[in-house]
């Protein structure tokens, strides 16, 4: 997508009903006003958390998210971004490759599966915390009969959105040939931010991505099995219960909305909906869960105050950055599930439903490690030609 200047009425409304900036329509304006004509940031977007919900309000549908990532393309590409923040083989201690350190051995015999998928029309796309992170998800006979890529080779490439366009044809091209080596026509996502990059970023803008690959959620993988009954959903749940829309998905079809509230009354759910749920979600604030705590609580209470408002008792998410909700939420008596966890119960297993304390020791061990190597955030790359490069 692109910011479309044309249609802009300036009207600030983007910024006016943004749920955590909070602007006047004055301040609003002259905000918008800033940052079409001089594409540079304006000081009252300092608190933008980047979830994209002014895509969803905009009344001309004028991308405003696309306006506010092109002036971020601009800085990062001269100032560059830590690190420790890409997830590539080209740098082996990163954001995600540093949970090895945790349940090493079972993660390396996995890894070892997830880097040498064989060949496939379908395959099982884990994303990198699946991969490296929430691994227990994975440990399901659900997940049986098709082959799972995943690692740092295969990551999606989200950080290229970072560095423009140019560089998000090279990565998505460069996946593709991956892609495309091993056979596949279709995968099934879990990270909804790998599927946004595929799905709403790398399939409108490389054509042979679009008509190469399909991609389902794996809410809709479960469902076609169960209609076709190579699924039996025999442990029924009747607990009230609501979905915690990621913003991730803002921008794509409405069936990738529709398939977890779907499955969710398959397994026997009285499923109840927030006041902003599908494209008008709110954002669980997981981005800024580490960067600026107040921020946080502010986002995720707003979240969970929603929950409370028609009496859930659980809330399920598809997204494992979204279970940055979990912990707080336990601590208002709501429990929080990855819809993974919700399928494996139905079917009568036991999930070891570790997600809290996984996201804690994985948040602890950075905070250590960066605190024995602060060079780890200093040490400042940027993406060119496809490579990263320092700055």
């Amino acid at each position: 997508m692109k910011f479309i200047e044309a249609t802009c009425e300036q009207c600030g409304n983007c910024l006016v009903e943004c749920p955590y900036l909070k602007l006047s329509r004055e301040s609003a304006k002259e905000a918008i006003i800033h940052m079409i004509e001089t594409r540079t940031e304006s000081e009252s977007l300092k608190n933008c958390i980047g979830c994209a919900y002014c895509d969803s309000i905009c009344p001309t549908h004028s991308n405003p998210s696309e306006l506010i990532r092109e002036i971020t393309v601009k800085n990062i590409s001269k100032q560059g971004l830590p690190r420790f923040y890409f997830i590539s083989e080209e740098v082996p201690v990163n954001s995600a490759t540093i949970a090895m350190q945790l349940e090493t051995a079972t993660k390396e015999k996995n890894l070892k599966e997830y880097l040498n998928p064989p060949k496939s029309e379908e395959m099982f796309y884990l994303g990198c915390s699946l991969s490296y992170i929430q691994t227990d998800l994975l440990n399901t006979k659900l997940l049986e009969g098709l082959p799972k890529i995943g690692g740092a080779k295969y990551c999606c490439g989200g950080i290229a959105t970072m560095f423009g366009d140019e560089e998000i044809n090279i990565k998505g091209k460069s996946l593709l040939d991956e892609f495309n080596q091993l056979g596949v026509k279709k995968f099934i996502m879990f990270c909804p931010g790998c599927l946004g990059m595929m799905k709403g970023v790398y399939s409108n803008l490389i054509p042979e991505f679009k008509n190469s690959i399909e991609f389902q959620t794996f809410s809709q993988y479960l469902i076609e099995k169960y209609h076709k009954d190579e699924i039996q959903f025999t442990t029924k749940i009747k607990e009230r219960i609501t979905f915690h829309d990621p913003c991730a998905w803002i921008g794509l079809d409405d069936e990738v909305y529709s398939a977890p509230r779907e499955l969710l009354e398959i397994l026997g759910y009285d499923v109840v909906e927030m006041k902003h749920n599908r494209k008008m979600t709110l954002c669980c604030g997981s981005s800024v869960s580490d960067s600026n705590k107040e921020i946080y609580n502010e986002i995720s209470g707003m979240r969970i105050a929603e929950a409370e408002e028609i009496n859930a008792k659980l809330m399920a998410v598809s997204c494992t950055g979204c279970l940055s909700l979990a912990k707080p939420a336990r601590e208002r008596n709501i429990e929080t599930y990855h819809m993974l966890e919700l399928a494996q119960i139905a079917i009568g297993e036991k999930p070891p439903h570790r997600t809290i304390e996984l996201r804690e020791n994985y948040k602890k061990l950075i905070e250590k490690t960066v605190k024995a190597n602060p060079d780890l955030l200093k040490d400042k790359v940027r993406i060119k030609n496809g490579k990263i490069q320092p700055i």
